[in-house]
């Protein structure tokens, strides 16, 4: 909307005028046609206003320039209706126009009838009124032209009434004024009278020769034009917690719920939607202006609802919470009508247990160092960021390796304690009830699920009933080998169906107990379940199920880290022998011709590719994440060695 808009409060006029056929169609003299005015929409008084007349005949009518009146000199010929067209434009300003239609209408009587004529002595035949909202009293214009004052002598208009809408308008002679402050976006008597007003007019005729006087009653409608005189208004909690599941580049992460209502029509605003504090640069954000209408009630004001979308630049975020403010700015808003509407959201992961490392292909450090707010102009990490962002990965693996070294020791120490006394103690090999790698139990023979039918069933406390949220059934669960077995506990590979977002079969990690587990162990395991449902994050191995109903035995379903541990993946990187039994990859697991083709060819894949300096620093700064994170939440977990760092 233009902010100074030039417009004439009165519009498209039609104007019936009978004449004599068997006469000459000049008049005597100039007839008084209309008086122009023009407004504008900010309440100002237009000045040095310049007005251009022309018709489709010409010399119809004159223009008087020092009262800007229009002169009815003539009438169309051949009985065809004549349109006269004003130009009002301002001196380097907006320009208005307006059109006046006059229709000849020949009596073939010796005099014309003026008492079938009322109608048009007492309204325009057609005539459009408008007002901008928030303008003080203002003249809107003539009920009709004052032209038949000369054709019908006799008869005298004596009288206009309101019938209706006295709250919005007001009556002078035969002028129709506006009052002070009409409201466009509010319905009701309280309020304004909204978008538009149908108004009752009478009109009082007086006919001198017979002393006849006639009521007329028409209906005239005003449009109340709208300013940008409402801020916009969020309509969601000007707060918003975003807890974030998996997602890549491009995906969207809010919930469909980032609405924006603005009171006023969409041609009233002009809007700038943005995220601020976005310091890495991590988030997109589209939006639609989209108008509210009411096509069956148009007496209801339109209005503009904002549907904004965040989507993401980045696979990961750089850290959580990552505070951002979604601002929507109205731009046009009208001084002293309020301020814009602010909305923060908080994109926020809850926990985490597992570190997991993804392969980041050409994403460099050039978006990691970003991090940075005074490297964030840098389009590219040289040597120098490499040498100092290892540094730093270095610093906090050794803080972190020191304070896990004095929390293995306290372990250590508690183990001692454990209630079930047939344990033997031997840790050389063994694996606790929360392992974070895999080991090989060395016979690599696919299993049945009926060889853990009856693990532990007896150890499921009664007043632990199934998640229904977590809760996987078994018969969607088919156990293929064994990958690792400690002292407690397994780590079996299996397929489930349709689990965590996933149509069809994935291959599974699955944590469970041994035949001869206690109750303190089991206990361990529900504990760390507790933990895992709340564990969500791109760099930790999550929590897809678990199988805790009565029946069966315990399973936790975890993600199955596909290319080992970290260890062995830089050792086949250099062609050299994977050392240990750490196991994460199971493709020398597998006993299925199939199976073993297709996996052979993922390790010759691994074998053939070498890892750069830059795999290196992704690989430190996204250790780094999961690590910093670990003891953001405070979480206890088993000594950190690069063999609890899975693909």
């Amino acid at each position: 909307m233009n902010d100074r808009a030039l417009y004439f409060p009165q519009s498209n006029l039609i104007l019936r005028l009978p004449y004599l056929a068997n006469k000459n169609a000049d008049f005597n003299s100039n007839i008084k046609l209309l008086t122009l005015q023009t407004l504008r929409n900010d309440s100002t008084v237009p000045k040095e206003v310049k007005y251009h007349i022309s018709s489709t005949y010409d010399k119809i009518v004159i223009f008087d320039e020092k009262t800007n009146t229009i002169w009815l000199r003539t009438l169309p010929k051949n009985n065809v209706s004549g349109t006269i067209i004003v130009q009002a434009k301002e001196n380097g300003g907006d320009e208005a126009f307006l059109e006046i239609k006059i229709q000849p209408l020949p009596t073939r009587q010796n005099k014309i009838n003026c008492a079938d004529y009322v109608q048009d002595m007492c309204f325009w035949n057609s005539s459009r009124y408008r007002i901008y909202e928030n303008q003080p009293a203002t003249m809107l214009g003539s009920f009709a032209p004052e032209i038949y004052n000369d054709i019908c002598p006799d008869f005298r208009v004596t009288k206009y009434e309101l019938l209706n809408g006295t709250n919005y308008f007001h009556t002078i002679n035969n002028i129709l004024y506006a009052n002070s402050s009409l409201d466009r976006d509010v319905l009701g008597p309280t309020g304004g009278p909204g978008p538009q007003v149908n108004i009752e007019i009478r009109c009082i005729v007086y006919e001198e020769t017979t002393g006849k006087q006639h009521a007329l009653i028409h209906i005239l409608g005003v449009d109340i034009l709208d300013q940008d005189d409402n801020p916009p208004i969020a309509q969601m909690d000007t707060v918003v917690e975003i807890t974030l599941r998996d997602f890549t580049v491009g995906d969207r992460l809010d919930e469909n719920n980032l609405m924006v209502k603005d009171a006023d029509d969409i041609n009233s605003n002009r809007y700038i939607v943005r995220i601020l504090g976005d310091i890495h640069n991590a988030l997109n954000i589209t939006y639609d202006t989209i108008p509210i209408e009411h096509p069956k009630h148009p007496q209801n004001p339109a209005s503009t609802a904002i549907f904004t979308r965040i989507y993401a630049k980045t696979t990961l975020l750089p850290k959580s919470p990552y505070r951002v403010i979604l601002q929507v700015k109205d731009e046009s808003l009208l001084p002293g009508y309020g301020e814009n509407s602010v909305s923060c959201v908080y994109f926020s992961v809850t926990k985490l247990t597992l570190i997991k490392v993804g392969k980041e292909k050409d994403e460099g450090c050039e978006r990691e160092g970003k991090e940075d707010k005074n490297e964030a102009s840098s389009k590219s990490c040289g040597a120098t960021c490499i040498i100092s962002v290892s540094s730093t990965a270095i610093f906090i693996f050794i803080g972190i390796v020191g304070f896990l070294a004095s929390w293995s020791y306290r372990l250590a120490v508690k183990s001692t304690h454990r209630e079930c006394k047939h344990r033997v103690d031997d840790g050389s090999n063994g694996m606790g009830i929360l392992p974070s790698d895999y080991i090989d139990r060395g016979d690599s023979l696919p299993i049945s699920v009926d060889t853990f039918a009856t693990v532990n069933r007896h150890l499921l406390p009664k007043t632990c009933p199934p998640d229904p949220k977590w809760e996987f059934p078994r018969s969607r669960l088919t156990i293929e080998q064994v990958l690792g077995e400690g002292e407690f506990g397994r780590v079996l590979r299996a397929k489930a169906i349709d689990i965590g977002g996933w149509l069809g079969p994935t291959t599974v990690a699955v944590k469970t107990l041994k035949e001869d587990a206690c109750a303190s162990e089991l206990a361990d395991l529900l504990s760390e379940y507790q933990l895992l449902k709340e564990a969500q994050h791109p760099n930790v191995i999550r929590l897809l199920g678990a199988c805790t109903s009565p029946g069966g035995p315990v399973y936790l379903i975890i993600e199955f880290a596909e290319f080992g541990s970290l260890r062995n993946y830089l050792r086949r990187s250099r062609h050299l022998e994977s050392e240990g039994k750490v196991l994460c990859l199971t493709s020398l697991l597998s006993t299925s011709p199939n199976n073993m083709r297709e996996e052979l060819q993922q390790v010759d894949t691994l074998s053939n590719y070498t890892i750069t300096p830059r795999d290196i620093l992704s690989f430190a700064w996204q250790i780094s994440k999961g690590m910093a994170y670990l003891a953001d939440i405070k979480v206890k977990f088993y000594p950190f060695i690069n063999n609890h760092i899975c693909f």
